[in-house]
């Protein structure tokens, strides 16, 4: 399980597509810096939210990993309010605190943020 949310340290980037409009669409990049430290290195770590319906295992949304080792994935910034979870591919391995207990959805509500810290 994805234990300890501290240590899932993350950046988010803020790609604006169609300019400053009403109707642009903008997409976030999530990268994350290490993960805990008994994930397991094959399992596949995906992000899901309002933005893909809570899918849990969408390949579009699994991050990838980088030449720096760090994982990233994109995801649609098109709502007021963005709310995500991390998971190992289903809602047995989502994301847990330090005692295995579940948390709160992850949320972003500033369009324009560039960079945020967890």
């Amino acid at each position: 399980m994805l234990k300890h949310p501290l240590a899932v340290l993350f950046y988010l980037t803020l790609g604006i597509l169609n300019g400053f409009s009403n109707n642009s669409t903008s997409d976030i990049t999530i990268i994350i810096e290490s993960l805990p430290a008994n994930t397991p290195d094959n399992d596949t770590i995906f992000v899901c939210g309002n933005f893909n319906n809570w899918i849990i295992n969408d390949p579009q949304y699994a991050l990838q990993r980088r030449t720096d080792g760090k994982l990233s994935v994109k995801v649609p910034f098109t709502i007021d309010t963005l709310e995500y979870k991390f998971s190992r591919g289903n809602w047995m391995n989502i994301e847990t605190g330090p005692e295995n207990t579940y948390l709160p959805n992850r949320i972003i509500t500033d369009r324009y943020q560039l960079t945020k810290l967890i």
